[in-house]
């Protein structure tokens, strides 16, 4: 009598559950499995079917490969449970408790364990789909603040948590489950190990690695968990720091470790820039030099990686480097001495900048004025910079019109010569190098074109908004099935140049072909063409010639139009108190009676267009640098003659400062320079 072998229990409660509740893949193919996108075959009830499933299990596995731990080893629930009772109020626990020998005992479990790690902090393990992640934000931030301040407890337990990685790296990871484990790996960053990297580049290689569904999610829930996301940049971001301290030669098989992990935190930083410049990776110049110099090695562009890893005021250090390391070595003249007659300043400009050789642009700008006594030591420069761009943004010369109450645009048509405008080109972009922001701000619009980016209608609208909204209205009329014809648009388009209305046909004939439904995106287009680059092609490609011939293409191409429009016209925004908190004092105290009179006036008796004149008298520049206003740090200095004014030293950023005896002096004396900057109080 053949003995009937009854099928393991435990198997038939693993396909039973396979069949109940399904598995955590996030695509599963097993038609066994409730999770399969296709359906389930339900031809008997569950529980006979996984008693056939489990009785041809020796021969024909058909269990999910994406079934859950506690499903495999239904044992583990226990330890679970046990350690994230402990775990999870003293981690959400303001008092400063930590773990008690029996409770690291238990933990360490966890860090050896792959099935066990990923449970971390959950609150119900009894799931059997992690399709919700069970992830709090604020819970896993405390969580890594804890493990780091229990540090010297658990640095024992390194080895085990090294393996447990590599065991886990060879789990399914098609699964939610192991997602919610390589976010939290990040948590335990005290066991990574630094000197060399390898830890980070495992895990950083393996997220790279994994199938679509799993990365796309580990990416969503870095977007969703800002706070926690902030410890992933710490943990990479420290890694990399220590790495390139302990190499002594870069070399391409530095690249192959640090340009992965780059790669990593420019994908990190599209979530999390609320401090970017808290986890700059290439801060240290010998990485920027390796970038710069030999990222060739690794067949990439060598600044290709610096153009989201790096905040702007970041780019601008790599930029000034760059001038800098040019400077240095440079055979020629240590400066571009200019000198500039006041009654004359365009011509005499043009004159003189047109005398500096084409390797000579990036030296520093010295600039005198005819019959004027003074040494620049900038601030006449940014005197010079300023006057000739008011010259040239005047309607006078018919070069520029002010468009939407904020940006500086072409005048469609212009008559200027293109030498004007090559020569502005080579303002702009002197002005940059010379740290010199220009008082003027053009729209995005004008970097893209220089960056020779793709211009859209949603660029348009930074200079004609009113267009781009009538288009989105035309658009819906034609949904609507209404005839666009009917209001008489013809393919031309009018502007207002030297104080009259202009109109022009967009086409040849444009004045007689009216636009209808059909030729209505073909109108956007050529509207959108004429406006941003037809209608002042030379003009643009002379400005843009001049530019690039100061800030050469492997420099510009560092930049996003963000980034050049600050380097070009400064920061939009204004933090005075930064300004204040930064402000050092020679012959005074912070508590000295003038100094609180004087912040007394400044916040109160001052208007933001008081603040900004006074920024230009001591600055030389009304627009807030890079970096902020507290990057200036101003010096109030003691002045001992309380019947002069005050008195602006711009190339030391210094504010001589009489002692006046009175509040009400001190006002109107600060008044007094703020209305008549020009040519005032400079030295």
């Amino acid at each position: 009598m053949d003995v009937i072998m009854l099928p393991d229990p435990k198997i038939v409660g693993m396909y039973k559950m396979q069949l109940d509740e399904g598995c955590d893949k996030f695509e599963c193919m097993n038609f066994d499995c409730k999770g399969c996108i296709y359906g389930l075959e339900q031809d008997i009830p569950n529980d006979v079917k996984a008693e056939q499933l489990a009785a041809r299990h020796a021969n024909e596995k058909k269990l999910c490969d994406g079934l859950l731990p506690i499903i495999r080893r239904p044992e583990i629930v226990l330890n679970l449970t046990e350690v994230n009772q402990f775990l999870i109020p003293l981690i959400e626990s303001d008092d400063v408790v930590g773990l008690n020998p029996y409770q690291i005992d238990q933990l360490q479990k966890f860090l050896g364990d792959c099935d066990l790690f990923p449970y971390l902090c959950v609150e119900n393990p009894i799931v059997y789909n992690f399709k919700d992640m069970q992830l709090k934000d604020q819970q896993l931030y405390k969580l890594a603040n804890f493990i780091s301040r229990e540090a010297g407890k658990i640095a024992f337990y390194q080895d085990n948590f090294l393996n447990m990685i590599q065991c886990f790296f060879q789990q399914n990871c098609q699964t939610r489950f192991h997602v919610r484990g390589l976010l939290i790996l990040f948590a335990f960053s005290i066991f990574f190990d630094n000197r060399s990297c390898a830890t980070v580049l495992s895990i950083i290689n393996h997220i790279n690695n994994l199938p679509q569904n799993p990365e796309r999610e580990f990416w969503h829930q870095v977007e969703i968990l800002p706070l926690y996301s902030t410890k992933i940049v710490e943990a990479v971001h420290s890694a990399a720091q220590n790495f390139m301290k302990s190499v002594r030669l870069l070399s391409p098989m530095t690249g192959n470790i640090i340009f992965p992990i780059a790669k990593f935190l420019t994908r990190l930083f599209k979530f999390r820039m609320e401090d970017p410049e808290k986890f700059i990776v290439m801060k240290s110049e010998r990485l920027l030099k390796f970038l710069m110099h030999e990222g060739t090695y690794f067949n990439l562009e060598p600044l290709a990686l610096i153009h989201i890893i790096f905040t702007t005021p970041a780019k601008q250090f790599v930029f000034d480097k760059n001038i800098s390391y040019y400077r240095e070595q440079s055979t020629i003249n240590r400066a571009n001495r200019v000198n500039i007659d006041r009654n004359n300043i365009i011509q005499t400009a043009l004159s003189a900048i047109e005398r500096i050789p084409p390797n000579g642009f990036l030296l520093p700008f010295q600039v005198t004025f005819q019959g004027e006594d003074g040494a620049d030591w900038g601030g006449l420069t940014r005197e010079f910079f300023f006057k000739l761009t008011e010259i040239a943004f005047s309607p006078d010369y018919g070069m520029f019109r002010y468009v939407n109450s904020k940006y500086y645009w072409f005048v469609p048509e212009s008559k200027s010569e293109n030498s004007l405008f090559r020569l502005l080109g080579l303002v702009i972009g002197l002005g940059a190098v010379n740290k010199v922001p220009l008082p003027v701000r053009f729209p995005l619009l004008m970097y893209k074109k220089i960056l020779n980016k793709t211009i859209t209608l949603n660029d348009l609208a930074e200079i004609d908004p009113h267009f781009v909204t009538s288009v989105s209205q035309m658009r819906e009329m034609k949904e609507k099935g209404e005839n666009i014809e009917d209001i008489g648009l013809y393919f031309t388009t009018s502007y207002e140049a030297y104080g009259e209305m202009m109109e022009t046909p967009l086409v040849p004939d444009g004045d007689k072909i009216p636009v209808t439904n059909d030729n209505f995106e073909q109108f956007v287009v050529m509207y959108l063409d004429w406006h941003t680059s037809e209608s002042f092609r030379s003009k643009f490609e002379s400005l843009a010639e001049g530019f690039r011939a100061v800030i050469t293409p492997e420099l510009i191409n560092i930049f996003s139009p963000q980034d050049l429009d600050q380097i070009v016209s400064g920061s939009p925004q204004y933090d005075w108190p930064a300004l204040k908190k930064a402000t050092r004092y020679v012959g005074y105290q912070m508590n000295s009676r003038a100094i609180k009179n004087f912040w007394s006036i400044f916040e109160n008796d001052f208007n933001d267009d008081n603040r900004r004149a006074f920024l230009k008298f001591v600055t030389g520049a009304d627009y807030s640098p890079i970096g902020g206003l507290g990057t200036i740090k101003l010096v109030i200095e003691k002045e001992k003659n309380t019947n002069l004014l005050p008195v602006a030293h711009t190339c030391m950023l210094t504010l001589g400062l009489p002692d006046y005896p009175t509040r009400e002096k001190m006002k109107q004396s600060l008044f007094i320079i703020i209305q008549h900057t020009e040519g005032f109080g400079f030295k």
